[in-house]
């Protein structure tokens, strides 16, 4: 868990552009499985290939992870509930040669679980990395109007 991960200026730089009512949100019926919490997400990078013209806002992210490769990055939003709801738990990939990094957008009473682990809360600009095939879940959360994560899954610099 890495509090403060990006300088300020940047954090706030890229929570700006996609707290603004003109980044472009996808909605998708379910989180996770069928019948699981529906949310908005935008895929900027999703089996090794760039999916987004809005990639370039995440540079300073990815120069510090310096990945040696992107496998899937995303950014998922969850509206309001009036109560927390887990989103389901998931493995982002089987292989257990790739990490995944969430990065909070938001402090709110939500949160990231791994199995088997407390509770993560979330944070402005705190990231949490974990192997991908680590079984996980978010939640929605009920004091914000929403709560966004930046998903990364990619392989690690040797």
């Amino acid at each position: 868990i890495t509090k403060n991960f990006l300088p300020a200026d940047q954090y706030n730089f890229i929570k700006t552009k996609l707290h603004s009512d003109m980044f472009p949100w996808y909605w998708n019926d379910h989180s996770v499985k069928p019948n699981s919490q529906p949310q908005f997400t935008h895929t900027f990078y999703d089996k090794c290939f760039r999916r987004s013209d809005h990639l370039p806002l995440l540079e300073p992210i990815i120069n510090i992870l310096n990945p040696l490769a992107i496998f899937r990055i995303k950014v998922n939003c969850n509206p309001q509930t009036s109560s927390i709801i887990e989103t389901g738990m998931h493995q982002d990939l089987k292989d257990e040669r790739f990490i995944s990094s969430v990065l909070f957008l938001d402090t709110c009473d939500g949160y990231l679980r791994l199995k088997n682990s407390d509770l993560i809360n979330s944070e402005d600009n705190k990231l949490v990395t974990f192997k991908s095939n680590i079984e996980h879940t978010g939640s929605t959360t009920t004091n914000a109007k929403r709560r966004i994560v930046l998903s990364i899954i990619y392989l690690p610099t040797l």
